[in-house]
């Protein structure tokens, strides 16, 4: 009886092994949040740099690739809700931000820890889509 269902048994396992070895691999994603994609042409007119907290208001115009930096005493987490992003910072480890906005309005910077908004990006300029994140160049 035992022989009998080693072979079927021995074919189940075999085939549960090649299509676990086929099914992609989800150890690099940190969240199940897609991340943004900027439309094909859409290039940064112009770079602008900002600390935060030295520099509570970030202006930027729509078109710029806005680079934030976070620095914080404690440890904790900062969002850029309108822009789909979240990253840890904490002491000597400053969170870092490249967002492409190609719309105008004010875009809350926010600690995820108490909910408070901690700075704001103001985009000035054309109208357009939702706020983007520049593709990944790797």
């Amino acid at each position: 009886m035992a022989r009998r269902l080693l072979v079927p048994v021995s074919l189940l396992f075999l085939v549960l092994l090649v299509l676990g070895s086929l099914a992609p691999s989800d150890s690099t994603r940190t969240d199940s949040t897609p991340t943004p994609v900027p439309p094909a042409n859409a290039e940064a007119t112009r770079t602008v740099a900002a600390p935060i907290p030295k520099q509570d208001e970030v202006r930027a115009q729509v078109g710029d690739l806005v680079n934030l930096t976070v620095e914080s005493d404690e440890p904790g987490g900062v969002e850029l809700p309108d822009f789909g992003e979240s990253e840890p910072v904490a002491p000597g480890a400053p969170a870092y931000f490249d967002v492409l906005p190609d719309a105008a309005g004010r875009f809350p910077i926010v600690s995820t820890d108490t909910g408070k908004t901690i700075g704001t990006l103001v985009v000035e300029g054309g109208g357009g889509a939702a706020p983007t994140k520049p593709a990944d160049p790797s």
